[in-house]
């Protein structure tokens, strides 16, 4: 007896049974479609027209128990996938778990019009496609991005990393999870510099080194950090000592021309990596940083191996990488508001538009130099 023979029979015994519920009529399908590795066309519809109907009428239990028998099936009809894809979020997970191969149509449909637990489960899903990642990371809430970015299986696209990055400020665990990840490039992560945890930092100053390396291969000059006054100096360190932290923001904010707010949470910040490295751009020598990274923190200060870590980033790290870093916060709109300039005064300008140059002085003509010789004496030489 052939398999489609067999497939025949079993589906009129299946018809025969008028008293069958629905619920043990849809499992039994489902049975005797598995029992076969392989069916022909005809047998794929006839299995379409027999589980459609029945997918609607019974439960989310048997729905999750279809989805999980026939996920693995290499001949799953795509209108029954799509049928469970659309059912409970719950079916839909056990489907995207298990079946190998769902179409790239299918997925992109779920994105745009599933629910947000639909998205949660496509975000888990291993090796989804470049355009499904793309899709998917517009729509994701907090609770599915850090799913999407905890998934080690799949792969980000240059499209999708932006987005996480912007959407993990403020937000440690997302930014830790995109450190995490090995198709996250280091200078990827320099925005979220203050949401990182050590081995994050980590990463970020190995790309303020690198792209300082690509700015001295481009033969670029060294930068020069702007000049500091003692006054400036003076002012600092009694802003540090009194911890205070508001003075100290507005200064620093001034000299490094970045919003007085974020010097603010540099400040405060825990582990004061990123501080040290714009001390390190503002031209500090050590003593100063020192001064400023003993009382940064949100204690009342640092202790000494603190300090000394901190000090040691200080004096390893290049003024030429810190003032990489600098010029990112500044491209990434952190850049204080400049003040505005004096307009120019006016100027006339002629029919044709250029400007109306006034005419020189009229220079009085040169008179004779006076003659110092003295009539009756002959002129005398200089010597020497």
């Amino acid at each position: 007896m052939t398999q489609q023979t067999s497939f025949r029979d079993s589906r009129g015994a299946i018809g025969s049974r008028d008293e069958t519920s629905s619920s043990s009529l849809l499992l039994t399908a489902a049975e005797l479609f598995v029992s076969e590795n392989e069916h022909t066309a005809e047998e794929i519809r006839i299995f379409e027209e027999l589980v459609l109907p029945l997918l609607r009428t019974t439960g989310p239990a048997e729905r999750a128990k279809v989805a999980r028998r026939l996920g693995r099936h290499p001949d799953l009809p795509q209108i029954v996938a799509r049928a469970l894809l659309f059912a409970e979020p719950e079916v839909a997970a056990i489907l995207l778990a298990v079946a190998p191969d769902l179409a790239e149509i299918d997925l992109l449909a779920l994105c745009s019009s599933g629910s947000m637990p639909h998205l949660h489960a496509l975000a888990g899903r291993r090796k989804l496609p470049a355009s499904v990642v793309d899709s998917l990371c517009e729509r994701l809430d907090n609770r599915g991005r850090l799913i999407l970015a905890s998934n080690e299986s799949q792969r980000l696209t240059r499209k999708a990393i932006p987005l996480l990055v912007h959407e993990a400020r403020d937000n440690p665990d997302l930014a830790n999870a995109l450190a995490a990840r090995i198709d996250v490039e280091d200078q990827d992560l320099i925005p979220l510099f203050l949401d990182l945890d050590d081995r994050g930092r980590r990463r970020i100053h190995r790309a303020l080194e690198i792209l300082a390396l690509r700015d001295f291969a481009s033969h670029r000059p060294a930068p020069r950090p702007p000049i500091l006054t003692r006054a400036f100096l003076q002012d600092l360190g009694r802003a540090a000592a009194r911890h205070d932290m508001g003075a100290l923001a507005m200064m620093l904010g001034d000299h490094l021309e970045l919003d007085a707010d974020y010097v603010r949470d540099l400040l405060v910040d825990r582990g004061g990596e990123p501080l040290t490295v714009a001390l390190k751009a503002a031209g500090l020598d050590e003593a100063a940083a020192t001064r400023i990274i003993l009382f940064s923190g949100s204690a009342d200060h640092r202790s000494y191996f603190e300090v000394r870590a901190l000090v040691d980033l200080y004096n390893q790290i290049t003024l030429r990488a810190a003032s990489q870093l600098l010029h990112l916060w500044h491209e990434a709109g952190l850049k204080r508001a400049s003040v505005p300039q004096a307009l120019p005064s006016h100027q006339p300008l002629s029919e044709a538009g250029s400007p109306v140059h006034r005419p020189a002085a009229a220079q009085a003509p040169s008179l004779p130099a006076a003659s110092t010789e003295r009539p009756g004496l002959a002129p005398f030489r200089r010597l020497g």
